[in-house]
């Protein structure tokens, strides 16, 4: 007697079952017509993946630097220190370039200006800039303006639906006051406005091809934890992935943390329905984490952004 669909499922390999239950791969040609279910798979499917992994590296830290290579380190750093209040001190690295590092309050993240002759932003590249946190994003935008920078878009207030992880309800709308300006050397700089009393760097924004893959590869590369995803549908074809390191907990806002209280720093991943593959880019220089319980070392993801364990 032939055997039940059923009880072959239970007696196939474990890879096997798992595949048969879990959705399929994501499309790439048009966004779903629903702004709460995307027809994705949901990072519950990535973590059930996860469990079944006989071993993963040791964990990971924290994010805690991003390295630019500018053509005027001392000219940028004079934008961040002026626009929003971060300290600046000025190095000369191993490799004989002038480097300028930037820190603002609290959990923030450090920037490292390196000087190196004609470099700029790529737009096609998957780093997207910074994401700090400022007590008043019109403010922050005018003295943006003040110290050399310029306004890519103006500030306003956005309206971002619910979240699917973790879950919220369908009429759940959390507005964020929101902006984007650009360094003297043309990197985005998003600025939202949040609970807090000064500025910080709390998160780097990077645009990926296939969204499922790039969370995973933090997750099993960095022990990374995925905090927040939601679909912009339909204000914007895309979803984003907030991702924080393995000693983040709690609940973060639709673009990063709310308040001082909140996790910090992150990466943001977002996927853009249909778009192509990003390019390398030739003027991040690297994003860089506390090496954890592992060895020091480089690593590509997925994107090929360097990530540097220190």
């Amino acid at each position: 007697m032939a055997a039940s669909p059923l009880l072959l499922l239970l007696l196939a390999p474990p890879t096997l079952a798992l595949r048969a239950t879990l959705p399929a791969e994501p499309t790439r040609t048009r966004a779903p017509s629903s702004p709460r279910r995307p027809l994705l798979a949901t990072p519950s499917a990535a973590s059930v993946r996860a469990a079944v992994r006989l071993a993963l590296p040791a964990p990971r830290g924290s994010l805690t630097r991003v390295v630019h290579r500018v053509a005027d380190a001392a000219a940028v750093a004079g934008f961040y220190a002026g626009a929003f209040g971060f300290q600046a001190a000025s190095v000369e690295g191993a490799d004989g370039r002038e480097r300028q590092l930037l820190t603002g309050a609290g959990k923030s993240l450090q920037l490292e200006l390196i000087g190196t002759e004609g470099a700029l932003f790529n737009e096609g590249a998957s780093y997207k800039g910074l994401s700090i946190r400022v007590p008043d994003v019109a403010a922050a935008v005018a003295a943006a303006v003040d110290n050399g920078g310029s306004v890519l878009e103006d500030a306003k207030e956005i309206l971002h639906g619910p979240s699917n992880q973790p879950v919220e309800a369908d009429d759940v709308i959390t507005p964020v006051m929101e902006a984007v300006v650009a360094d003297p050397n043309g990197f985005p700089v998003h600025l939202y406005q949040a609970n807090c009393s000064e500025s910080a760097i709390c998160g780097v924004r990077l645009d990926v091809y296939e969204w499922k893959k790039s969370s995973e590869w933090y997750q099993s590369e960095l022990g990374w934890k995925t905090l927040r995803w939601q679909s912009h549908v339909p204000r914007h074809a895309s979803l984003s992935v907030l991702i924080g390191g393995p000693e983040s907990e709690g609940t973060i806002g639709p673009v990063g943390a709310l308040s001082e209280d909140q996790p910090s720093p992150l990466i943001s991943l977002r996927y853009v329905y249909g778009s192509p593959a990003p390019k390398k880019s030739s003027a991040l220089e690297a994003l860089v984490l506390a090496a954890g319980d592992g060895s020091p070392t480089e690593l590509k993801d997925p994107d090929a952004n360097s990530i540097q364990l220190v």
